[in-house]
């Protein structure tokens, strides 16, 4: 009876094992779907549970050796984010770039502020930006510091505004898209205010249409730049890492060895657990990375500081 036990046992895990790998490798996989699929894709670490609960209960040596690669490669994979580059410290010609989504204009603009104080931001994304956001952004602080601003505000969720301490050029951004993508030019630096539709219930392909529509336009800005605020994607998702690989863009994060930065869904019972929010950086050295708390928005601030080029 036990040896039969174990044996049943060994199958379920074989077989436990088998979807585990075809789960995984649907990260590789960019087969829109509906959105509790698309979000798990998104978590990483919790990859790495199955594999140490059949360890625990494998038995022979096989068994052991091939349940210990597969945790090998997956903690490679899920670690890899907190092995960046060093940190550099602030430098004159520094640019620091920061987005946070306000979640339909709920998000404390004070914790902004205290955001663009401490990092000295330079140029500031706000995502889903209402009538509410322009009233506390009149004469605030905010205002003072950086006085240049490009985009509008909306009663939904679309509303995007940049906000930068120097003069900026507005340039036509992504057409298309449900939400506004802003794209400014300041100091020789294009900046994107990217903000693209999230993955439905039922399906995800407007999700991936949007990532698409940013991917083509970003192919035609030459020169340095940054794409930041909610792309509603992880690099766990090929429709990114393709935007990014094809754009030659980085995660600031990453670079930086942030680890893994969890900037959705945050002020919930459940903990954050996903990094949708990005900076991304092309043709100049990041010198760090980070998140701030928002309280009232259900994501994480994120923020890059850019050194000039070497």
């Amino acid at each position: 009876m036990v040896g039969g036990g174990r044996r049943r046992g060994a199958r379920w895990l074989a077989a436990w094992l088998v979807l585990l790998g075809c789960w995984t490798a649907l990260r590789w996989v960019d087969a829109p779907g509906p959105a509790p699929i698309v979000q798990a894709l998104l978590v990483p670490v919790a990859l790495t549970l199955p594999v140490l609960l059949a360890l625990a209960l494998l038995r022979g040596r096989r068994a052991v050796a091939a349940g210990s690669l597969a945790l090998a490669v997956l903690l490679g994979y899920v670690a890899a984010p907190w092995f960046g580059g060093p940190r550099l410290g602030r430098a004159e010609g520094d640019v620091v770039v920061a987005a946070a989504n306000l979640q339909f204009g709920g998000g404390d603009l004070g914790e902004v502020e205290g955001l663009v104080r401490e990092e000295r931001v330079d140029v500031l994304v706000l995502l889903e930006a209402t009538s509410a956001t322009d009233e506390w952004l009149d004469g605030s602080v905010i205002e003072q510091l950086l006085p240049h601003r490009s985009g509008e505000s909306a009663p939904d969720a679309s509303g995007t505004l940049v906000l930068t301490r120097e003069p900026h050029d507005q340039l036509a951004g992504p057409e298309g898209t449900g939400f506004d993508q802003v794209a400014v030019e300041v100091d020789g630096l294009t900046v994107v205010g990217a903000h693209t539709f999230p993955p439905l219930m039922l399906s995800s392909q407007r999700w991936r249409t949007e990532l698409a529509l940013l991917e083509r336009w970003l192919t035609g800005v030459e020169g340095p730049l940054v794409v930041a605020g909610d792309l509603n994607a992880s690099t766990g998702h090929p429709a990114l890492r393709d935007l990014m690989r094809t754009n030659g863009l980085l995660d600031a994060h990453q670079v930086a060895g942030r680890g893994w930065v969890r900037s959705w869904h945050v002020g919930s019972v459940a903990p954050g657990f996903v990094h949708i929010d990005h900076v991304l950086v092309r043709g100049r050295p990041v010198a760090d990375a980070g998140t701030a708390t928002v309280e009232g928005a259900d994501h994480l601030a994120v923020w890059a500081r850019i050194a000039p080029p070497r």
